[in-house]
């Protein structure tokens, strides 16, 4: 399977993406702009879940 069809990536971008926002010197702004890409992730780790539970009904 595609790595960025997996849940398990795009909770890792996520989790990267808040670690970043905290460790790097940059506005309030951009720091919040970073926090909902990390969400966006998270939300994309979802699809990808439902993605691989429908992936597995269908060949079932």
């Amino acid at each position: 399977m595609n790595q960025s069809l997996t849940p398990e990536y795009w909770l890792e971008r996520a989790e990267e993406t808040r670690a970043k926002a905290e460790r790097i010197l940059i506005s309030e702004r951009e720091r919040e702009r970073l926090l909902k890409v990390a969400v966006e992730y998270e939300q994309l780790a979802l699809r990808a879940t439902r993605w691989q539970v429908e992936a597995e009904q269908h060949w079932k």
